[in-house]
Order: C-alpha cells, then sequence, then structure tokens
C-alpha cells in the first residue's frame, strides 16, 4: 500500500442508492414536479440492504461495515460475521471520521484488491489491515488494563490527608532536634565547668588500678590455702549432712592413703561442693585448710598419683583453686603449648599431660608423657 489513501468508512443506512448519470436533453428537461415524484419513487422501490454474511436487515442501529470498493447494496457484513468486537468497529467508524487510511472491501473486490495489491516482499494490504486490526485491539486492552490501575490509587482526598500527616512529622521532628540541641549545648557547658584536668584523670585512673589489684591480691590470698578435688563420687542422697560427711571421709582417706597425711578435725577449715546439687552429677569438692604447708605437701606429691593401688583414687585430679583471671590465665597458656606441640610434633597431644608451674607472673607450661 503506498502513501495514505483517503479512509472511507462507511455506516449502514436505508433507501439511499447510489446516484446514476443520465443524459439529459435540455429541450425535454422534466419539470421540477416530476423529478420529486421520481426521486420518491426511486426511494421507495430502492432495496433494503442486508449482510451477505448472515442476511441480516441493516438498519442505523446495525453495526456493520459496506464495502469501499463496490459500494453495493449487498456489499454490508456485520460484526458478528466480521468477528470483530464492538470497540473494534468504534474504534474503525472513528479512524473513518479522523480520515485515517483504513478500508474494509466484499470478498469479491477483496480478491480483486489483493491480487492487485500484492507486494514485492508477498504481504498484502489484508495482512498489513490484519496487523492494524491486531494493534488496536491491543492498545483496547491496554486502556482497559490502564483505567483499572488507576482504580487502585489513592483518591485525592487519601493524597492530601497524607501530605498533611507528613508536615507534621516534620514538625514535630524539627521541634525535637531543637530540643535535643538545647540540651547538648546545656551538657556541654556542664561539663566544662565540672571538667578534669589531666593530672586529675591520671590520678583517677591509678587509683582504679590500684583498687582492682588489691581486690585481685586478696582474692588470690584467700585461695591460696584451697584445693579442688575433681571426679570425687559424690554420695547420692538428699541430707547435706549425709553428703558433707561421706566427703570428709573420702578426704582423709586420700590423704592417708596416697599422701601419707594423717589430717585431724582442725586441719580443714571448710569444704563444699562447687555448684548447685544435681543427681546423677559429680561437683567439684573444694577443700581449705588452715595452713599452707598441707596444701604445698599435697602438691608437690601429686605423682604419688601414678603410682597409686587404690582403685577409687585413680581417677581423682587436683588443683589450685584460682580467681577467674588466673584461670583464664592458665587455660590460655595450655592452649598455647598444645598449639606449639601440633606444630612441632608429629605425636598427638592426647599422649601427654600438660600442666602449668610456677606463680603469676613467671608461670610456664610442662608437658610429661602418659605411661602405657
Amino acid at each position: 500500500m503506498k502513501g495514505k489513501p483517503a479512509i472511507t468508512v462507511k455506516m449502514p443506512t436505508t433507501g439511499k442508492p447510489q446516484p446514476t448519470k443520465r443524459s439529459v436533453n435540455k429541450a425535454t428537461a422534466p419539470s421540477p414536479t416530476q423529478s420529486i415524484n421520481k426521486s420518491n419513487k426511486a426511494s421507495l422501490l430502492a432495496p433494503i440492504p442486508s449482510c451477505c454474511g448472515c442476511g441480516t436487515l441493516t438498519s442505523e442501529d446495525t453495526k456493520a461495515l459496506q464495502c469501499d470498493r463496490c459500494s453495493a447494496t449487498n456489499a454490508w457484513k456485520c460484526i458478528e460475521c466480521l468477528n470483530i468486537s464492538v470497540e473494534v468497529y468504534e474504534a474503525l467508524i472513528m479512524a473513518g471520521e479522523a480520515q485515517v487510511p483504513i478500508r474494509w472491501f466484499c470478498e469479491g473486490c477483496d480478491k480483486t484488491v489483493m491480487d492487485k495489491n500484492v507486494n514485492s516482499d508477498g504481504s498484502s494490504s489484508s495482512d498489513k489491515i490484519d496487523l492494524l486490526v491486531s494493534a488496536i485491539e491491543k492498545l483496547m486492552e491496554r486502556y482497559e488494563n490502564i483505567e483499572k490501575k488507576l482504580e487502585t490509587k489513592a483518591d485525592v482526598i487519601a493524597c492530601n490527608q497524607l501530605d498533611t500527616r507528613m508536615k507534621q512529622l516534620e514538625e514535630k521532628l524539627n521541634n525535637l532536634d531543637k530540643v535535643i540541641d538545647t540540651k547538648f549545648t546545656g551538657l556541654e557547658e556542664h561539663m566544662k565547668k565540672n571538667a578534669l584536668t589531666d593530672e586529675e584523670l591520671i590520678k583517677a585512673a591509678v587509683y582504679e588500678e590500684i583498687n582492682r589489684k588489691r581486690e585481685e591480691d586478696k582474692d588470690s590470698d584467700a585461695r591460696k590455702d584451697n584445693i579442688i578435688l575433681y571426679r570425687v563420687p559424690e554420695l547420692k542422697s538428699s541430707s547435706a549432712t549425709d553428703r558433707k560427711t561421706s566427703d570428709r571421709t573420702f578426704v582423709n582417706d586420700l590423704c592417708d592413703g596416697v599422701f601419707n597425711m594423717t589430717l585431724e578435725e582442725e586441719d580443714i577449715s571448710k569444704m563444699y561442693r562447687l555448684g548447685r546439687y544435681v543427681e546423677n552429677e559429680v561437683r567439684p569438692l573444694l577443700v581449705a585448710f588452715r595452713n599452707y604447708e598441707h596444701k604445698e605437701r599435697i602438691m608437690s606429691n601429686l605423682k604419688n598419683f601414678t603410682s597409686q593401688p587404690i582403685e577409687k583414687f585413680r581417677r581423682v585430679s587436683v588443683a589450685h583453686d584460682l580467681n577467674p583471671k588466673d584461670r583464664e590465665e592458665i587455660k590460655s597458656l595450655i592452649q598455647q603449648a598444645k598449639q606449639e606441640h601440633v606444630d612441632n610434633s608429629d605425636e598427638s597431644t592426647e599422649n601427654y599431660w600438660f600442666r602449668v608451674v610456677g606463680q603469676r607472673g613467671r608461670r610456664r607450661v610442662i608437658k610429661i608423657k602418659k605411661r602405657n
């Protein structure tokens, strides 16, 4: 299809036949009255157009199209036979009124036009019309979707209310900022008036460190006569007195059988289990001696456990009663020693005991090979 020829979209009409050319002899021209009578007669005798597909008579209310080429009275076709929607039909009518180049042909004219209007690429005007109709249908569908989306949008009143609420929140935030600025200003002035000098800050830090050190030393001194026994069997009884008596008997037997020590009643100042009593669990046992010599004798002869013939003492282990800081230091030293062993030896750490010896600040780890 070359260029943009004018569109002719014709609405169905009744009683409007196509004008015909006649040769008129000026000398024998009919009178005006005779011409009017003949015109009325021709209108009455004109056939009523009908759909060439289904035969439905077309009137001004019928949605149908007439062939734009032959304009014959039998060249009408309704939208049901054309298989197009009302929306597409109305869009075509509007396109015709706007002089958009769209045409419709009856089957006979369509065949003639198709034979003449086949393009060099094999496409035809009919193909382009089908594409255009499809495009119009898509546009109509898109228009309907847009309408549906617009219905879900907030209305003007809701938008205005939201805008008012936002302005109120902004005003509150501005007021809050002013209050915070005022308080910060007052705080800064107060700090300037009561600010400590560098010398005073240093003195306070030193004093705090001295107090912390003093508390640690006091705690360590209170623990220096204590030992902790692990895996000492605990009597399964609800009576605390019976459990304490059982523990005292076990400690006396342990000191006598392993370390050749005979303990008197007053040699132990206190003894208790660490943690809450839970059935079927063995809690560590803390033993506090009245003098340091008893503890020192036990800790210096721990090797006696290796040659111990008494079965009930073989799984027992003894450790110092340390404060949390010392325990953390010893734990870290043992972990470092095990890592060094893994890096420098092919043997497993399970074949060795790792023990920490020495006082605070001079502690070190020794490695003792286990006997088979």
